[in-house]
């Protein structure tokens, strides 16, 4: 299970979810002083493995935007539609219909 809210409720969730010996990749940062409730015995006998993954830091980000905005990365091939931003109402309502394939939709302004 791959977490990528950050938000401690979806912790627990991703930690639900996972199968026996599955593991659950904890990549949503959760703000500071936050926690999560733990079922230990699920972790220890369904021998869960628990990762946290720390995905960028302020220089990478400011390198693949550079890359992006060079064109050394080619963004289009991540992008499945565009709409205009007074779209974005069902633009976010058409991301919970996963029949559509869209991940990554562009708003323009």
């Amino acid at each position: 299970v791959i977490e990528a809210v950050g938000r401690p409720e979806a912790w627990e969730q991703a930690i639900a979810l996972v199968r026996k010996a599955g593991t659950v990749s904890l990549f949503g940062g959760c703000p500071a002083q936050t926690f999560v409730r733990l079922d230990t015995h699920r972790v220890h006998y369904d021998e869960l493995t628990l990762l946290g993954a720390f995905h960028h830091t302020p220089t990478a980000f400011r390198t693949a935007l550079e890359l992006l905005a060079q064109g050394q990365v080619p963004a289009r091939l991540f992008l499945q539609s565009s709409a205009p931003l007074a779209e974005l109402p069902a633009v976010l309502a058409s991301l919970l219909d996963s029949s559509n394939g869209a991940v990554k939709t562009v708003l323009q302004p």
